[in-house]
Formats: structure tokens, sequence, C-alpha cells
């Protein structure tokens, strides 16, 4: 689910364990919902975010395995366009927008042996570049992220090198690419 101007868009996902590439968007002023163009393939266990006037969605599970795939969407033009992919195929990550970048941290790899992400990347809007930053300190998936002035912040979540949930904060400082 990602915030566009003044209007909501989904994404993706499951229903009945059916992986979607289905979309729609969700219109404030006329309380209605519509359905925008699909995805190029299915996609659950992804991220997205809202850049401008793009919706960025990375990651995520097409298949078998997590994908490093991203994928921007033009309301302008009800259009997909596929972006530079990421370093590290992840799923079940987060995505937060900062000036000109998106930053993509945490998450899972490898659906059938699953492992922490570790590595966090930034993505230049417009050079359309991935750029590898300082690791987090610790593996979550699942987890739920806000950033608030120039920090990331990151609650519990699961780990899976460790198979346990955590119950810490991490936070990322975007100005140093600091984690603490």
């Amino acid at each position: 689910l990602v915030s566009l101007q003044d209007s909501l868009v989904v994404v993706g996902g499951k229903h009945n364990r059916v992986a979607l590439n289905t979309a729609e968007k969700y219109e404030f002023a006329s309380n209605e919902w519509s359905m925008i163009a699909n995805l190029p393939n299915t996609l659950f266990s992804h991220a997205g975010c809202a850049h401008g006037n793009l919706v960025y969605i990375s990651g995520g599970c097409p298949g078998e395995d997590f994908t490093d795939e991203v994928h921007s969407y033009d309301a302008r033009i009800d259009g997909w366009h596929l972006k530079a992919p990421m370093h590290q195929g992840r799923g079940y990550h987060v995505m937060v927008t900062h000036g000109n970048r998106i930053f993509a941290c945490v998450g899972n790899t490898n659906a059938g042996d699953r492992r922490d992400v570790m590595m966090t990347e930034s993505y230049d809007v417009e050079l359309d570049q991935w750029t590898i930053l300082s690791p987090c300190l610790q593996g979550q998936s699942e987890a739920p992220a806000v950033k608030h002035g120039n920090k990331i912040f990151i609650l519990g979540g699961y780990s899976w090198d460790l198979h346990s949930f955590q119950d810490t904060i991490q936070c990322y400082d975007l100005d140093i690419d600091q984690w603490e």
C-alpha cells in the first residue's frame, strides 16, 4: 500500500494463496477504487514507496525465489517501467524515500532456504542506479518501518538467521550512513 498524491495504490500480493499481478488505486475525492495497469508479473512479499509522481516496487517473490527487480508506476500514463535492479534479491523488506534517493533495508532472501539480508541499498532516482551502503546490525523481516527526520526506524520483525523474533529497534541515519 503506497500513498500517491491524492490516492492510495495497492500492488500485487496474494489471494487464496495465489500470487497476483493486479494493481488498484483508491481516489480520496471520489471515494472509489479502480483497476490500474497490471504489473508485468505476479508478485508478493515486496516493498513499495512513492517518490514524486511515481510508485516504486522492489523485490518480492514472483515465483520460487525473491527477486532483485524494481518497477515504477506512472499514473499519468497508467504504466509500469522496469528500473535498475537492486544488488540483492529480497522480500519482506522495507523501502523509504529521502531526498532523491530510495532506501531498501533488511528483509530476507532465498524463498526456500531463507537468510537475513543485512545489506542496505540506496537508489538514485535521477541516475537509475543502486549503491551499497552500511549493513544493518541484525536481521529483520516483516518489520514495520518509518522515516522520522533523517532517520529510518525498523521495529521488531523476525531474524531467519537466528530463527527468532526481534524485540529491538534499529535506527539508520540517512545522512551519515550509520546504523545503531
